[in-house]
């Protein structure tokens, strides 16, 4: 991805706005196919593999495309969040969402104010 031309959008995760790639969920609109999240754990020496199931499809309809994206990003942000507060150093993302290539949100996206609470 290339700096400021990324296709992400902003969302709170871990109390800061961070950038998530749309790609994913574009792509899984693209394919109409189910999509689940695998989480992989380390708990008492061993692995424990979590298959969660996140959309049975991602609609992208044209007249509000960027809202549905905007909304898969937020609940997959969600997702990852409540699993990462239970084991917060076995994380690891290939993207690198603090602040990739130097990006900064946007100034609208910057300034709206951060909710207090996250799903989990």
């Amino acid at each position: 991805m290339s700096g400021k031309t990324s296709r992400v959008s902003w969302t709170n995760f871990l109390g800061k706005r961070a950038p998530f790639p749309q790609g994913p969920h574009i792509l899984a609109g693209i394919l109409k196919c189910p999509v689940h999240i695998l989480f992989c754990v380390r708990v008492h020496g061993r692995y424990r593999v979590i298959f969660e199931p996140f959309a049975d499809r991602i609609e992208l309809p044209r007249a509000n495309r960027d809202r549905a994206i905007q909304a898969s990003v937020e609940r997959f942000a969600a997702r990852l969040e409540a699993h990462l507060r239970i084991a917060p150093l076995q994380w690891f993302n290939f993207f690198d969402f603090w602040r990739p290539g130097g990006m900064e949100p946007p100034a609208d996206v910057a300034r709206r104010p951060m909710e207090t609470e996250f799903a989990s």
